[in-house]
């Protein structure tokens, strides 16, 4: 609670948020890695290559997409979120991290919790969330960010009236541009709890002032997915939050870690939850209904470890060779980099979700597989923009949303 207040109070002490009412703006392309021209050989960061992962849609999906612009139910809906849910935590840190230089993350982007305070204008309450810029008018980030639930159940969304965006600076107050958001679009397979499909998109008001330097970021597609990942690779990881003493930090931190054995994060991880205490309930449940001795309940364990697992195909894992480095709740979002070879960043992935303690090179953080997913971003953003809705004042004034903001690390 206390870096809250103290983000409240030093985001009140600097200009309100603006949002100018733009327009239908021009439909852009995205920026894509290119593959090396000669095939790279699966690594092993990544699944089987006939392993199913139900994330990848069709031209023709695509298109349907296109057409139904408000076609994920809540991405419009204004609900606010109800308390409790799985991915309530509190905000952490860039473990091990420094501060990030002007100009090096040009396209990163931070999410903030705001109070509206009259149409256009309002008030900066705290930063929960990070995310990259996409094209002029996307930021691509985490469906966790906005959606409480839990085991595949939505129970609400965040409201588009709570969330604007800082970008251009690695300074939250000092610099950059805030700009109000439009519509949140979460991918429509998203699955709470397992995190499954965790990504969506913010669509803002306007697209950044030309003065602040602001770029789009280049994210990977299936045919570069495998250079870019390559066993033990190093990857960029930045953020914002708390230090290691417990201080809020308002800059932008960055640190690096690498790329790990899939399999290996995946027997990990799982070892991990089966250890967790309402995992132990359910297995002590279907034990006792099924008459299972303690050689069955191994076995059932040893089951779910060879047929299932916490990290999906949809996912892969990064950790630092030693204790120190990783990310962590405030982060939920945010890029997870790799250089190309001139030198350009290319995002890989999103922060998404952890088991543990942050910071454990034995507990590798998760991040959404993005080359999975380039059809549906191009469907979302490649079509032309909707006309911007006029605006609504609150029902409730003075309300507070409550937003869910947070790479998951269980500590149980």
């Amino acid at each position: 609670m206390a870096r809250t207040r103290r983000l409240a109070v030093a985001f009140l002490a600097s200009a309100a948020l603006t949002g100018v009412f733009a327009a239908a703006a021009s439909a852009e392309p995205l920026s894509v890695a290119t593959a090396a021209t000669q095939a790279v050989a699966r690594p092993l960061t990544l699944p089987p290559q006939g392993e199913s992962a139900d994330a990848t849609i069709t031209p023709e999906q695509a298109g349907a997409f296109a057409k139904q612009r408000a076609y994920f139910p809540f991405s419009a809906a204004g609900r606010e979120l109800r308390t409790g849910g799985a991915a309530k935590t509190a905000n952490e840190k860039i473990v091990g991290g420094t501060k990030a230089a002007k100009g090096d993350y040009p396209f990163q982007a931070a999410l903030l919790r705001i109070k509206r305070t009259a149409p256009g204008r309002a008030q900066i309450v705290a930063q929960f969330c990070a995310g990259t810029l996409l094209t002029s008018r996307y930021v691509l980030t985490a469906a966790h960010c906005f959606v409480e639930g839990e085991k595949g159940k939505v129970e609400g969304v965040a409201s588009v009236e709570g969330v604007g965006v800082h970008i251009g600076d690695p300074n939250i107050v000092e610099g950059g541009d805030k700009i109000l958001v439009k519509r949140i679009v979460v991918h429509p397979k998203y699955v709470t709890g397992s995190n499954i499909n965790d990504i969506a998109l913010v669509e803002l008001e306007r697209a950044p002032r030309a003065d602040i330097g602001a770029k789009n970021v280049t994210v990977v597609d299936l045919p570069s997915e495998p250079e870019y990942l390559p066993a033990n690779g190093e990857l960029r990881i930045i953020g914002w939050g708390k230090t290691e003493s417990g201080k809020g930090s308002l800059d932008l931190l960055e640190t690096s870690v690498n790329a790990v054995d899939r399999s290996q994060c995946n027997r990990i991880l799982t070892s991990a939850r089966l250890r967790a205490g309402e995992v132990q309930k359910s297995l002590d449940e279907l034990s006792f209904e099924f008459n299972l001795n303690a050689s069955g309940r191994k076995a059932l364990e040893a089951s779910i470890l060879q047929a299932g697992g916490a990290v999906t195909p949809q996912m892969f894992c990064a950790a630092a060779p030693n204790d120190g480095r990783d990310t962590c709740g405030g982060d939920s979002g945010g890029p997870i980099l790799r250089k190309d070879a001139s030198g350009r960043w290319v995002q890989v992935g999103i922060v998404s979700f952890g088991v543990g303690q942050c910071g454990k090179a034995s507990l590798p953080g998760v991040y959404t597989r993005l080359a999975l997913y380039t059809d549906w971003l191009r469907s979302v953003v490649e079509a032309p923009s909707a006309p911007t809705p006029t605006p609504v004042a609150d029902k409730k004034p003075g309300a507070k949303p409550a937003l869910t903001a947070q790479k998951k690390k269980r500590s149980e």
